[in-house]
């Protein structure tokens, strides 16, 4: 039975809400007044299209999708499949090559996307499919890193207590985006919905020794302190509760740092936070450059897959001594241990460039760093404007003598 009388605004809007809705049987009963109302069809079409697309349930899918098809021309419904077709692709996207053919259904789907936004924002299902979308982006196509912020906000705007969500984007501002404050709001945001979060407790705290200008060790006790309330002994919190003591002025707190770390050292030999903690102050703030190398060798004995010893040493020898060298021997061996890394390439290329004329490896490493950085090369809070300039140096000689390199994607 169809009735010919129109639904008022009232209850179209009623019937927009059940069609959006994350409970099947309101849906149900959404397309149940459609199949006595079809002439309403044109009232509620974005909601029976983010159905037909995004919708869970297969057959309510279907019935939106021949609902459409009774009430509009084939090339517009056609139109609908290229814009949303991304999302049936979504769980395909596992490479840069599969990302590059497809990207034309991205721009598809961003043409229309922010009409559909409001309703997007009405159903938690619907906002967590562009999860997958940003991860692909983040993990395959760094060009378009951008547009990866977007879609983990669109998820967080119908999943705001997901925690997961918040330290992937925390991630993307602490790495490729380097929007640093935005990470920070991001562990504010995971710590309201749970204070004892480890990650976000100790990441946050990291901020202000790794990322803040000036460093700010006092607020990184405090957090430290509180991160330990929670997981007593931890060790990795204590190696970084050291480490922001040894930064304090007051001699008796950066005593105290230091001689922890030292212990730590001792007891706990084949973990390396603590070594790196510890070689750092002795060669950055005591200037004792002799002890720290023997530090970061005894260190390397016993942590020898450490990429932090490693890289450190390296930048030690590079700095104080102009072994160049014996530094590439060091930054080679960390990039072995943590290829995926920025740390120690920012350092390594134009020490290969510059100091070593080794260009075929230089050129090697920049292409890896271009795409592990998203195309974003950017120097991350510990390096120096010295160490960044001599990589702008190094990246203009190797844009010179492979041209392609500059517009590598």
């Amino acid at each position: 039975m169809i009735v010919e009388d129109n639904l008022t605004k009232d209850e179209l809007e009623n019937l927009s809400d059940l069609l959006v809705n994350t409970n099947t049987d309101n849906i149900e009963i959404g397309l149940g007044i459609l199949t006595l109302y079809p002439q309403c069809v044109q009232d509620v079409t974005k909601e029976l299209v983010l159905l037909a697309k995004l919708g869970e349930d297969e057959e309510q899918k279907k019935l939106a999708l021949s609902l459409l098809e009774a009430t509009f021309v084939k090339k517009q419904i056609e139109d609908w499949e290229i814009d949303f077709y991304i999302f049936e692709l979504r769980y395909e996207l596992y490479s840069y090559e599969k990302l590059v053919t497809n990207w034309c259904f991205f721009e598809a789907h961003e043409n229309v996307r922010l009409n559909y936004m409001p309703l997007i924002k009405k159903n938690p299902n619907y906002a967590s499919r562009y999860y997958s979308l940003a991860a692909n982006i983040v993990g395959f196509y760094a060009p378009k890193i951008d547009l990866a912020e977007i879609y983990y906000r669109i998820s967080l705007e119908g999943n705001p207590t997901n925690i997961r969500l918040w330290l992937n984007l925390a991630n993307l501002y602490r790495g490729p985006l380097a929007r640093f404050e935005k990470a920070l709001e991001c562990y504010d945001k995971v710590l309201l919905i749970n204070p004892k979060e480890y990650a976000s407790l100790r990441l946050k705290a990291n901020f202000y020794l790794d990322y803040k200008v000036p460093k700010d060790p006092k607020k990184a006790i405090e957090l430290l302190q509180e991160a330990l309330r929670y997981y007593p002994k931890d060790y990795h919190l204590e190696a970084d509760l050291a480490d922001a003591m040894a930064y304090l002025e007051e001699s008796e707190w950066k005593e105290k740092g230091i001689d922890s770390l030292k212990q730590m050292t001792v007891e706990n030999l084949e973990e390396d936070l603590a070594w790196a903690h510890y070689a750092k102050h002795l060669w950055i703030t005591f200037r004792d450059v002799k002890e720290a190398i023997k530090i970061y060798e005894k260190g390397i004995a016993y942590n020898p897959k450490s990429y932090l010893l490693n890289g450190n040493l390296a930048k030690l020898y590079e700095q104080e001594y102009q072994d160049y060298r014996l530094a590439s021997k060091y930054y080679h061996q960390s990039c072995l241990v943590r290829h995926y890394h920025t740390f120690p390439l920012i350092n390594y290329i134009p020490l290969l460039v510059i100091n070593l004329k080794h260009y075929k490896k230089a050129k090697k490493l920049y292409i890896e760093l271009k795409k592990m950085a998203y195309q974003y090369i950017k120097p991350n809070p510990e390096v120096t404007p010295k160490e960044w300039n001599k990589f702008l140096e190094a990246q203009n000689i190797l844009w010179e003598r492979y041209p392609t390199l500059k517009e590598f994607k």
